[in-house]
C-alpha cells in the first residue's frame, strides 16, 4: 500500500487510546494533538 516507503501520519485526535499501539505497530505514526501535526509539518517545508 506504500510502494515507496514513505512515513505514514495518522492524525486521529478522537481516537481511543487503546487502539493508538497496534496502529503504530503497523508501522504509523498516529498524532493525536493539532499542535504536534503543525510541527512535523513545518519540519517538512
Amino acid at each position: 500500500m506504500n510502494p515507496e516507503g514513505k512515513q505514514v501520519i495518522l492524525y486521529a485526535p478522537n481516537l481511543n487510546e487503546t487502539k493508538v499501539k497496534g496502529i503504530e505497530d503497523a508501522g504509523v505514526k498516529v498524532i493525536r494533538k493539532l499542535e504536534d501535526l503543525k510541527k512535523i509539518v513545518e519540519k517538512k517545508d
